[in-house]
């Protein structure tokens, strides 16, 4: 027996087609432990897949955090070691300049020079 019933309507001047439910009486606590049982285990794989996506996620943060840090850090360095070798070649031609104009010795320009950060001999 179908479940379902159709049956004309009149709606002023209009027929219309109308579907009706027929109630069957069920065992309704059976079926509505199928139900649950049903929801429940759609909700625990959707849960799982949301704790395998969250997990992928922080992966991929910890990993582009990292590379962000890594690849700023070489920019700054980069940019450090320019400003440096400015200033030591600005130190250069200063001593060499005090040198010709007989305000340091020799020995005491090869001193200067043989320092650190880049070293000239």
């Amino acid at each position: 027996m179908s479940r379902y019933l159709t049956k004309e309507v009149v709606y002023g001047t209009q027929y219309k087609k109308m579907l009706f439910f027929i109630y069957r009486p069920m065992s309704t606590e059976r079926t509505i432990q199928d139900v649950l049982d049903a929801i429940n285990t759609f909700a625990s794989a959707t849960e799982q897949r949301f704790v395998g996506i969250d997990r992928q996620l922080a992966e991929i943060r910890v990993e582009l955090s990292t590379k962000s840090t890594k690849d700023q850090l070489e920019r700054l360095h980069a940019d450090l070691m320019l400003v440096v070798r400015k200033g030591n070649t600005k130190l250069s031609v200063l001593i060499e300049e005090l040198e010709s104009n007989k305000a340091l010795d020799h020995a005491t320009a090869l001193k200067i020079l043989a320092l650190e950060p880049f070293p000239q001999y």
